[in-house]
C-alpha cells in the first residue's frame, strides 16, 4: 500500500512539473515569437505603404485611375480584390481584407 501511494505521488508530481515547465516553455514561446512577428509585419507594412504612395504619385496626380486600379489588383491576392471607390476612404484597419 505504502509503495503504491509513493508511485503515485511521485507520477503526479513529475506530471505537475512537466505541465508546468511545458506551459512557461509555451508563454515564452508564444511573447517571444509574437513580438517577432509582429514586429517583421509592421516593417512590411511600412515597406507596402512608401512602395504604394513612391508608385501612386503620378498616377494620383494625372488622375489615371486605371493605372491605381492595376498598382492595387498586383498587390492582392486574386481571390481578393480592392475598389478605387473605397481606397481613397481607408484607413489601416482596412487593410486586413478577410479572404
Amino acid at each position: 500500500m505504502l509503495k503504491r501511494g509513493v508511485k503515485k505521488k511521485f507520477f503526479i508530481g513529475t506530471l505537475g512539473i512537466v505541465f508546468v515547465f511545458g506551459l512557461a516553455t509555451l508563454l515564452l514561446v508564444r511573447i517571444i515569437l509574437y513580438d517577432a512577428l509582429y514586429a517583421n509585419l509592421e516593417k512590411r507594412g511600412a515597406f507596402i505603404v512608401s512602395r504604394v504612395a513612391k508608385d501612386s504619385i503620378s498616377s494620383v496626380l494625372t488622375e489615371n485611375q486605371f493605372e491605381l486600379q492595376l498598382m492595387i489588383n498586383d498587390l492582392r491576392p486574386v481571390r481578393t480584390t480592392l475598389r478605387i471607390s473605397s481606397f481613397s476612404a481607408m484607413t489601416a484597419r482596412c487593410w486586413r481584407i478577410p479572404s
